[in-house]
């Protein structure tokens, strides 16, 4: 027993410092009022996407792109699917604070209660809302080997294949970097992790009328021998009494 008890308390602990550290981060919000704006029109392109843009703008496209698919997907008779400004801003917090093991499959148990509470003290017109967490590769991961060069530019990934001989006995001599995805194959990924959660089940019903979405990359999984990856949070928001009338 004494194993189980010790991952018991390890969780609840793991769990309270989430909770506390989202609740710091709330507090400058929570009497916000909420903007509500359309979702932008926008295409994937066939460009490699650069997983090193820390930069807003390269994140930003693939929240919009999702977005888009999030409206496609929306089957709601009374609104079109809207990005709320401050789901957002607590999908950004629930990416800040909540840890890798519920981007893995794992329930958002804690997360959601968290952020539906804040949606309950707040003055916002809907009180349901739905928490989405889950990760997307990078870049491609290669059936070969491969390593990461510590002692390459700190701008670039340095994630190369191992050398392998050739039919004739030669080595390769020029590292050869993996092979990054595209802007149209990220979103593929997206959408396909999206169906895994049930996301567009959930916009089928008709319900759900904003969004906020949060797209960062996962810093810790960068500058060292592993597959770079981006985080994901999801919020979709729907009025009761709209949802009672379904």
């Amino acid at each position: 027993m004494k194993f189980p008890l010790l991952s018991f308390l390890f969780i609840t602990l793991l769990g309270n410092a989430q909770t506390n550290k989202f609740n710091q981060l709330v507090e400058g919000i929570i009497d916000q009022r909420d903007s509500i704006i359309l979702i932008k029109k926008a295409s994937a392109s066939t460009v490699n996407f650069n997983p090193l843009s820390y930069e807003k703008t390269g994140y930003e496209k693939l929240e919009i792109l999702l977005l888009n698919w999030f409206s496609d997907e929306s089957k709601n008779r009374q609104f079109d699917l809207s990005r709320s400004l401050l789901l957002d801003q607590l999908a950004r917090i629930g990416n800040l604070t909540t840890s890798n093991s519920y981007y893995n499959g794992k329930r958002l148990s804690i997360p959601s209660r968290n952020i539906n509470r804040v949606i309950l003290r707040s003055s916002l017109t809907y009180r349901i809302t739905d928490c989405y967490a889950f990760s997307i590769p990078l870049v491609k991961n290669p059936v070969r080997k491969f390593y990461y060069d510590r002692k390459g530019n700190p701008n670039e990934l340095n994630l190369f294949l191992r050398p392998k001989k050739s039919e004739k006995g030669e080595i390769d001599l020029e590292p050869i970097p993996l092979e990054l995805y595209s802007e149209a194959e990220i979103l593929k990924l997206l959408i396909k992790e999206s169906k895994k959660k049930g996301i567009n089940k959930k916009l089928k019903t008709g319900v759900y009328y904003v969004s906020g979405i949060s797209i960062v990359p996962d810093k810790n999984s960068f500058h060292k021998k592993k597959i770079p990856r981006a985080r994901i949070f999801v919020i979709l928001g729907a009025k009761r009494m709209h949802k009672l009338k379904k």
